[in-house]
This record gives structure tokens, sequence and C-alpha cells, in this order.
């Protein structure tokens, strides 16, 4: 009977011995999986940052300005304001 008993804790730590290694396994594969994606998550960072300085620098209002006199707009040399008073209507016949 004693030898039973032996035998039965002895396979009960090695149950538990071999399960413990597959839980182990489990959270390192995860660790790495967690390490993985912080650095995955640095690089988003850096590359939305990124995309923060460029649209400051493109939408300044001295880049607008160079943009549209490449484009062909000029500033305003001789500029009419419209009244009531000397507004023309065109009349049908």
């Amino acid at each position: 009977m004693p030898k039973i008993k032996n035998y039965l804790l002895l396979l009960i730590l090695a149950v538990l011995a071999i399960g413990n290694v597959f839980y182990l396994i489990g959270v390192s594969a995860y660790g790495a999986e967690i390490s993985a994606l912080a650095k995955k998550e640095a690089v988003l960072t850096g590359q939305i940052q990124n995309y923060r300085e460029q649209i400051m620098a493109k939408s300044s209002l001295l880049e607008i300005g160079k943009k549209a006199e490449n484009l062909g707009f000029v500033k305003a040399q001789n500029v009419i304001y419209l009244t009531g008073e000397s507004a023309v209507v065109a009349k049908l016949p």
C-alpha cells in the first residue's frame, strides 16, 4: 500500500510539473507578444508625431502662400467694391 501511495504521489507531482512547464511556455509567449506590440506602439507613436509636424508645416500661412503663387494665384492689385448704388443691373428687352 505505501508503494502505491508513493507512485500516486509521484504521478501527481509529474503531472503538476508538466502543467507548470506548459503554463510557463504560454506566459512567455504572451510576454513576447506584448513586447512586440509595445515596439509597434512606439513606431506608430513616432509616425503620428511625424505626421503632426508635417501637417503643421504644410498648413502654415507662408507655405500656403507659396503654393498659391505656384498655382498662379496673385494678390489683387486693384480691388473694386460694388455697392447697391453703383451696381449695374442688366434689363431684359
